[in-house]
């Protein structure tokens, strides 16, 4: 039985391109089968009947037949569109589309993409390389928007963060990956491994963008989906009175942006003589603000909630501390250390046994090598002493009780903490100034 045939008008929109002088055309697989070089490119002309820029053109196609097909600005090979991946058919690299019982007129479609013609917005991709080691070549993207190959070169005013700015469609999907070096000569292409992150898709794995209807800026960490987070591991207690249920770890985003760890898997590490821990954060962390990691008893020590209660998180005063983002096993990017992993025992540059390690007030940017004069350890220090969710805080002295410095009441601070190495300390001319002890 004889399949029925309907026509089908084809429309294709020309308004982003100088149309050829040999006329726009269309070709597909009624004129051969699947292989594109059956097809004649200069057999079927397609007119703009109302000088609109879109171009139609009708044939007669059997109905439940699925057919392939391109559109042409021209009238032989090399003419033809670029279908993007999204819309293509992976075997052929063509349009397609199957016809049903009735007449047809499909929808208009932009020349080499897959929707209808839209503006075109100033797209800013910002690669942050903080945790790279830049090439010496420069960084470079290669996406759709570029030359597959040898792509395009980006731009940085510190050797840090590298931009490009690309004109893209509204609506369109750009698919891209960032490249440590010359791509032609063996630069390192962004990769990912299972789980793969939400932001990448496509085989091989690239970064997919919907276009927006605004210039925007898109602004990621090599290899992952967010911004690099400016995230630091900001002080360390095992005090003396109570060091299991006083014990934590206070983490501080001296960034500018609130840091999603949903978004970038953010894992805490614990490193010791016989045993490995790891803890994934969870929520989120605004700028300035701090996290908490404590034990499962820090709530009856300090009268507040930690951000994330942990049985596995403990240290004795001679462990290592790592933070690290990304899958935990998998590609991973080592943000932070106290310590390193062969650093054991004591005396050792970490340790905190009976007091705690607190970072100085200026250091502002993780290292992921461990450095000890980023730190102060106080001789000894108690519950009293520890300074947890208050990292960089601002403190004014009243001494309301007195002239010690290692007394509360003598501080006015959002907890009326004893100022460490990281407080911002201010002293008014009073006539009680604090006396400090050999040991503070």
């Amino acid at each position: 039985m004889e399949r029925a045939t309907v026509q089908v008008t084809f429309q294709v929109n020309m308004s982003n391109e100088e149309v050829s002088t040999d006329g726009v055309h269309l070709a597909g697989s009624w004129q051969g089968d699947e292989n594109v070089w059956t097809w004649d490119p200069s057999a079927i002309l397609m007119v703009d009947l109302d000088g609109d820029d879109i171009y139609t053109a009708s044939v007669d196609l059997e109905s439940g037949t699925e057919y392939y097909f391109l559109f042409f600005n021209g009238d032989e090979f090399g003419t033809q569109e670029d279908v993007p991946a999204e819309c293509e058919d992976v075997n052929t690299g063509t349009r397609f589309f199957t016809p049903g019982t009735s007449d047809v007129t499909l929808d208009p479609l932009c020349f080499s993409y897959c929707i209808n013609c839209a503006p075109f917005y100033d797209i800013t991709l910002e690669v942050n390389m903080q945790y790279e080691s830049v090439s010496p070549d420069g960084v470079f993207v290669v996406g759709t928007f570029t030359d597959n190959i040898t792509g395009s070169e980006m731009t940085s005013s510190d050797n840090v963060v590298f931009t490009t700015t690309v004109s893209l469609m509204e609506g369109s999907q750009a698919r891209y990956r960032f490249v440590n070096g010359d791509p032609v000569l063996g630069g390192d292409i962004e990769s990912w491994s299972v789980p793969y992150p939400p932001c990448v898709g496509g085989e091989p794995q690239e970064r997919i963008l919907d276009v927006p209807s605004a210039n925007t800026t898109f602004a990621v960490c090599f290899e992952y989906c967010a911004n690099c987070p400016n995230l630091l591991i900001s002080e360390i207690a095992s005090p003396s009175d109570n060091p299991w249920s006083g014990f934590f770890i206070e983490l501080y985003n001296a960034g500018s942006e609130t840091v999603d760890f949903d978004e970038l898997p953010i894992w805490l590490l614990q490193y010791s003589p016989v045993f490995q821990w790891n803890e994934r954060l969870s929520g989120s962390l605004a700028a300035g603000e701090k996290f908490v990691v404590g034990s499962p008893d820090f709530e009856d020590v300090y009268g507040f909630a930690p951000n994330l209660a942990s049985y596995d998180i403990y240290g004795n005063g001679d462990d290592a501390f790592f933070l690290y983002m990304g899958n935990v096993d998998g590609w991973q990017t080592q943000i932070d250390a106290f310590g390193s992993v062969d650093e054991f025992g004591d005396p050792t540059t970490i340790d905190f046994v009976d007091t705690k390690a607190v970072r100085l007030r200026d250091v502002t940017e993780p290292s992921p090598v461990y450095l000890p004069a980023q730190w102060h350890f106080p001789i000894t220090a108690s519950v009293d002493d520890m300074t947890p969710a208050a990292h960089s805080e601002n403190v004014d002295w009243t001494g309301n009780l007195g002239t010690d410095w290692n007394t509360k009441g003598n501080w006015d601070g959002l907890y009326g903490y004893i100022p460490d190495a990281s407080f911002n300390v201010n002293i008014p001319n009073m006539g009680n100034d604090p006396s400090i002890s050999a040991e503070t």
